[in-house]
């Protein structure tokens, strides 16, 4: 516009937009992660100043260059954002797997102290039932109020002193 009119206006405008560019340019190339940013990158700043020298040369550039100049930076910018995509998709991708290993591991930990607790609930319950019976047993049986017993004369008269029991051992063995 300022070729056509050389008013010092759209002047003043086309160097705003070269700095704000410049300026954007910077800013992409502190945040690029790879090295194929980065020569993307390096490509549109370097057309980006092929362009400023091309704007601001006396004689002034061609427009057929300049309109080359132009393209060249909006499809190495399109070609940026490209591969940004890509690598938010991987990136996605990545953190969904991760999520997701993640919630296998939380709940085989969770199940793991689950089951822990319910063993230490289960072996609580079984001693004190333990302790329980064998203490009311053995206070039956070895109270001044019970006589002692030898158990084959127990055995005896219930006819289980002769028996044999399974597996051909005679009950008298254990007495």
């Amino acid at each position: 516009m300022w070729r056509t009119t050389h008013d010092q206006v759209h002047l003043a405008q086309k160097d705003a937009e070269l700095h704000k560019t410049r300026d954007a340019l910077v800013k992409l190339d502190l945040s690029a992660t790879s090295p194929e940013e980065k020569l993307i990158l390096g490509k549109m700043k370097d057309t980006c100043q092929e362009l400023q020298v091309a704007v601001t040369a006396i004689p002034p550039s061609s427009i057929v260059n300049m309109k080359s100049l132009t393209k060249t930076i909006i499809d190495t910018a399109e070609q940026y954002h490209t591969r940004n995509e890509q690598q938010m998709e991987i990136t996605v991708r990545d953190m969904g797997a991760l999520n997701r290993v993640l919630d296998y591991w939380l709940l085989a930990i969770s199940v793991f102290v689950i089951s822990i607790v319910a063993l230490e609930h289960v072996t609580l319950f079984c001693s004190r039932l333990h302790r329980g019976v064998i203490g009311s047993f053995s206070r039956a049986i070895f109270s001044q109020d019970t006589p002692m017993v030898e158990i084959g004369q127990w055995l005896e008269p219930h006819g289980l002193l002769h028996q044999k029991l399974p597996g051909g051992h005679m009950a008298a063995a254990f007495c």
